[in-house]
């Protein structure tokens, strides 16, 4: 990144660091390191935020109607509070879109709301949903109705219910998502906050997470398989931290691949997001799934200068190719192989997302 952004190829150690900090601190009060200039300096074309349902768009219009920007700024619809029941943050979740798109009392204007809030985010360009959860939960079972109106009285969930709740607003997300043609996203496995002495000094998700449970691939196939039966499968990316789930998530996703890759294995994320994480998720794509439809490296950050992972992904990438050329193992021609690297790392994405 310091070399991209600054040209600095000086190697970071205890005895230059002091002198590299000075240095980027001082180009950065200069000309040509506003978020503007960076993010057109990484070639980029289109920036997904990660917004909440209850979020003012106001700012994602105002970017929209900026015609000297070279590059299109979209908000992404992340609605896990609300997915979240059994989380302190889920009544003001609820209290925050009621607000803004009408009163929520239960579960029908709870729907009602999300509903409105998509239309809202549609409306302001918005192309792809994300989805987080430390623990995947799934039954196709129960009555969220219910469910949402102990919560509302204050009363703790059993698991059971919390799984009825979460289903049942993944399938209705998963059926508004089709309708608008929206990507979905699943990042699964972390746990987060481990440290209590970080998080009080630090705050909330500064640090103190890890890997975590396994996902259960009986409840994602169940939950992939619902929404097929029901013709309510969008476009899906499964991004995993667990890497006992690599196998898994790769063959998941080719299971329900019709329609050109609806589903897809997503890039090597979070702790995973290394030479050796990204190599091994580029061999699980050529062993059980299927590289030429991948769509390829995310970025997944709040730096502007962390489009570098793009080009480290490729260089991977074409490191990986390069030596199966030299081994025999891939035909040695030059424009099947720059058309293979061009739609992984942009092509597939671009006509996946409908950017």
């Amino acid at each position: 990144m310091i070399q991209r952004y600054f040209g600095i190829h000086t190697p970071i150690a205890a005895e230059t660091a002091p002198a590299i900090w000075e240095q980027t601190a001082a180009m950065l009060q200069g000309e040509g390191f506003d978020p503007v200039s960076l993010l057109k300096k990484a070639n980029v074309k289109v920036l997904c935020t990660t917004d909440d349902p209850a979020d003012d768009l106001g700012w994602h219009l105002t970017l929209a109607a900026d015609k000297s920007l070279p590059f299109r700024t979209l908000p992404s619809f992340r609605p896990d509070r609300f997915l979240h029941i059994n989380q302190s943050g889920w009544q003001e979740a609820v209290e925050q879109l009621g607000k803004r798109c009408g009163t929520i009392t239960d579960w029908d204007s709870l729907l009602a709301a999300l509903s409105q809030a998509l239309d809202a985010f549609c409306q302001a360009g918005c192309k792809v949903t994300d989805h987080g959860f430390i623990h995947f939960r799934y039954t196709s079972r129960g009555n969220p109705a219910a469910v949402m109106r102990r919560a509302l009285a204050g009363n703790i969930l059993t698991e059971e219910e919390i799984a009825v709740y979460q289903s049942a607003l993944l399938r209705f997300l998963a059926k508004e998502y089709t309708q608008r043609r929206l990507v979905m996203q699943f990042h699964l496995g972390p746990i987060r906050n481990t440290s209590p002495k970080l998080s009080v000094s630090v705050g909330a998700d500064a640090g103190g997470d890890s890997i975590g449970a396994i996902t259960d691939p009986f409840l994602l196939a169940a939950f992939l398989g619902d929404l097929e039966r029901g013709d309510i499968l969008p476009k899906t990316i499964l991004y995993n931290l667990h890497p006992a789930d690599t196998a898994m998530m790769a063959t998941m996703a080719v299971n329900f691949s019709t329609d050109g890759g609806k589903v897809q294995y997503g890039a090597a994320w979070w702790l995973h997001d290394h030479i050796r994480g990204i190599s091994g998720h580029l061999d699980q794509l050529m062993e059980t799934g299927l590289l030429s439809r991948s769509v390829g490296m995310l970025t997944d950050s709040r730096s502007f200068t962390s489009f570098t992972r793009h080009e480290y992904f490729r260089r991977i990438l074409c490191d990986k190719l390069g030596t199966m050329v030299e081994r025999g193992e891939y035909p040695s021609d030059i424009k099947l192989l720059g058309s293979l690297i061009e739609d992984i790392c942009w092509r597939n994405a671009a006509c996946f997302f409908g950017f």
